[in-house]
This record gives C-alpha cells, sequence and structure tokens, in this order.
C-alpha cells in the first residue's frame, strides 16, 4: 500500500500527518488506522495522528486524541510499535530491530535490506 492510499483510505487519521518512515510500514500504519477508525465510530471521540515516524529502530506512531479514549489509542501506538520492531521498514518483510545502516543508523531490516543498507559496518 501507498503512502497515497493510506491518506485517502483514512483521511480523518493521516490526512496531516508528518511522515518520516519507510514504506515497509504502511500495512502497520494501515492496521492502525483502521483500528482507530473503528474506536472513533464506537466512541463518537475524536483522534488524528501528528506523526509517524522512526525512531532508535522502530515505528513511533504519535496520535492526538480525546481523552476518553487516551488508553485505547496508546494501545494502537504500543501495537504499532511492537509489530514495527519485527518488520523490515524498507519493504516490510519479517525483520529485526537493532541492525545498523550507512551512518550508524539503528533500524529494522529484513537480511536482504540489512545488506543492502549496511555496506562497510562491522
Amino acid at each position: 500500500m501507498t503512502r497515497e492510499k493510506l491518506v485517502e483510505l483514512y483521511p480523518v487519521i493521516y490526512g496531516d500527518a508528518l511522515f518520516s518512515c519507510g514504506n515497509g510500514w504502511n500495512a502497520i500504519l494501515a492496521d492502525s488506522g483502521l483500528d482507530l477508525m473503528l474506536l472513533l465510530l464506537r466512541s463518537g471521540a475524536e483522534a488524528h495522528a501528528l506523526s509517524a515516524r522512526e525512531h532508535f529502530g522502530v515505528l513511533s506512531l504519535t496520535i492526538e486524541c480525546s481523552p476518553s479514549i487516551a488508553a485505547e489509542v496508546v494501545a494502537i501506538e504500543a501495537e504499532a510499535e511492537a509489530q514495527s520492531a519485527r518488520t523490515c521498514e524498507l519493504c516490510g518483510a519479517p525483520g529485526r530491530a537493532g541492525w545498523a545502516r550507512k551512518g550508524g543508523w539503528y533500524c529494522t531490516l529484513c537480511e536482504t535490506c540489512r545488506e543492502k543498507n549496511s555496506e562497510g559496518l562491522q
């Protein structure tokens, strides 16, 4: 799924969000968007993503919401982070967090993407 399709499917959630992560996590963002939309429909509350970014190798999804649904939103954010720790940020294949890429960044990559992005690292 493309970022454009993600925003098209969930404009209320992702319409104004800042994205700073690889496309491999788009399926995780789609799952989180669906969970949030279902929560909003059940509760009548409001929420939207401020950002979706890579931070220390995992997805950091920041969602602003009504206080009445804060606990459920924190759970959705935590699940997205947990899924990203085992999903390649670049291609979406199973991966592992903590591998360094060029420039010394820590990220979650599959073996194939790790080899492509870790030249010269020990």
